[in-house]
């Protein structure tokens, strides 16, 4: 469910030590005990929000990136940049308007003697037309004239400002600029490898706090305890070490391939890291890399014993 889906709008105090803050049910240790759930998504077409439903805290996978101790609701992973947004889409709207403006300017006919050259702009022959079109040429009345201001910088210095913007947006979102804007002009090896290196453990933490750990391994427990219920695995299989389960998150590509795999090498001939460690690190499970290797030797030995 989308977690616009629990009513936010519901807080208030229940008997005892309990209470609902933002849709969620807590107890006196600020523990969650249940979720009040609206029956429809928040975006569905003829959405009713008004009812909700009370689900178990057991029943429910809250998975969320906790900021702070006694956090109940997650927080969208743009507040940080949510003024930087604004600010660029100000900006990125002010240098759309400036390029429309300057393709519709084509330039004034000045008289020099003093009338408007026999023609006034009109073709009606009513008053002066001095409106702006894609190539128009105008003719200014006698003793007038115009000056349109010239910002300072010009658009270099705004495409220099929403520059900065994108940068304050992916540092404020953990995110390398590259990555965000998929401009690598000024990006070289070291670089690149920096801000990848960077990214890449957020990420991992991400994955072993959020996707295994809130998400993966409760769902596994759960799973393996209904399976022993049922009784296709024995009563102690979520204990029992013959059931342990290892998550293997996709490989990182490589920035340089050669570089990296000589490193490993080097790694695990200097024991500071394993072989599982390295092929877990690849996205592989190590035993089944095993068993294809194993296969690959199987006809070359069927040849030597022919």
């Amino acid at each position: 469910m989308p977690a616009g889906q629990i009513d936010a709008s519901l807080t208030r105090n229940l008997e005892g030590d309990r209470a609902i803050v933002a849709g969620v049910e807590i107890d006196g240790d600020d523990e969650p005990i249940a979720y009040h759930v609206h029956r429809t998504p928040p975006d569905a077409p003829f959405n009713l929000l008004g009812e909700t439903v009370r689900i178990p805290a057991d029943e429910v996978l809250h998975i969320f990136d906790r900021q702070h101790p006694g956090q109940i609701r997650g927080l969208t992973w743009l507040h940080p940049a949510l003024a930087k947004l604004s600010d660029f889409d100000a900006a990125s709207d002010a240098m759309l308007m400036s390029l429309k403006t300057q393709a519709l300017f084509a330039g004034f006919i000045i008289d020099l003697n003093g009338g408007t050259g026999g023609f006034d702009g009109n073709e009606s022959g009513g008053a002066v037309n001095l409106a702006l079109e894609p190539g128009g040429m105008r003719f200014l009345p006698a003793g007038t004239d115009i000056k349109f201001a010239q910002p300072g910088g010009g658009l270099s210095q705004l495409a220099e400002f929403l520059k900065i913007q994108l940068l304050d947006f992916a540092a404020a979102r953990g995110l390398p600029y590259e990555m965000l804007t998929g401009d690598l002009s000024e990006t070289n090896y070291s670089s690149a490898r920096f801000s990848a290196l960077q990214f890449r453990r957020r990420a991992e933490m991400l994955q072993k706090t959020l996707i295994e750990g809130q998400f993966l391994r409760p769902l596994w427990r759960r799973f393996i305890g209904w399976k022993a219920l049922t009784g296709d695995l024995p009563a102690d299989a979520a204990a029992s070490p013959d059931y342990k389960v290892t998550f293997t998150p996709p490989g990182w590509p490589t920035i340089d391939p050669l570089k990296e795999t000589n490193a490993d090498i080097r790694a695990l001939e200097s024991g500071l890291k394993s072989r599982a460690e390295i092929i877990a690190a690849r996205g592989r499970d190590p035993d089944e890399v095993a068993r294809e290797i194993e296969a690959d030797h199987i006809p070359a030995r069927q040849e030597v014993i022919q």
